[in-house]
């Protein structure tokens, strides 16, 4: 399985939803110590709203609560359509 890189970033976790999915990227720098980014993608190819930070452990957060706040989004958009608003 290749590697998925972007901007010099290699994708190393993400969390897919049906139509996009929200990936954490990892990069060393000239004096090796990482660079981490979340970014929201669109078709594996198409990266938007990156967050940027030097700690993976931030990093991981970002990319849980972004993806937690896009679910909850949904959820509460679906639950407008049943109830019929």
């Amino acid at each position: 399985m290749n590697q998925r890189t972007n901007a010099g970033y290699t994708i190393i976790a993400n969390i897919a939803l049906p139509d996009c999915e929200y990936v954490l990227g990892e990069k060393q720098t000239e004096n090796k110590e990482p660079k981490y980014v979340t970014w929201y993608c669109v078709n594996n190819e198409n990266y938007y709203y990156g967050y940027y930070t030097n700690n993976k452990n931030d990093a991981l957060i970002t990319l849980y609560k972004r993806a937690k706040k896009e679910i909850n989004y949904r959820i509460d958009k679906l639950n407008l359509i049943i109830k019929g608003e």
